[in-house]
């Protein structure tokens, strides 16, 4: 490689240097400890108030670097868990919609044993 180097450092633009380009281009990839054309990418979501943050294939211990904006996060904290009434008031409407027809059948229970007993009879 170094002596097709020196060769080609000295020629001048051309076809012939080209080959001696292409010479040292394949004893480098056959000689490589690394793959060509090939760069992998990594694609992550995070919030805004993290910071220091970009994780790759080489570096794993990433998190103690990672910084934290305290405020923002707690603000977003706060827009994000706003209660909600909804499922309360259908939980509400599922216990009532039970409760009702389970009273009215209490109810019509209750007068169909009395009349059986005579209770509430004048006599």
């Amino acid at each position: 490689y170094d002596k097709l180097f020196d060769r080609m450092k000295l020629m001048p633009d051309g076809a012939e240097r080209q080959v001696v380009i292409d010479k040292m281009v394949e004893i480098l990839r056959h000689d490589s400890p690394w793959i060509f054309w090939y760069h992998p990418k990594d694609y992550v979501l995070r919030h805004s108030w993290l910071q220091n943050r970009k994780p790759s294939v080489m570096v794993r211990n990433y998190l103690k670097y990672q910084g934290l904006d305290v405020e923002a996060r707690e603000q977003a904290r706060k827009a994000w868990n706003q209660p909600s009434k909804v499922p309360l008031v259908l939980a509400g409407l599922l216990v009532l919609s039970c409760a009702i027809p389970a009273f009215r059948l209490w109810r019509r229970h209750e007068s169909a044993i009395g009349r059986e007993s005579g209770i509430g009879e004048e006599g």
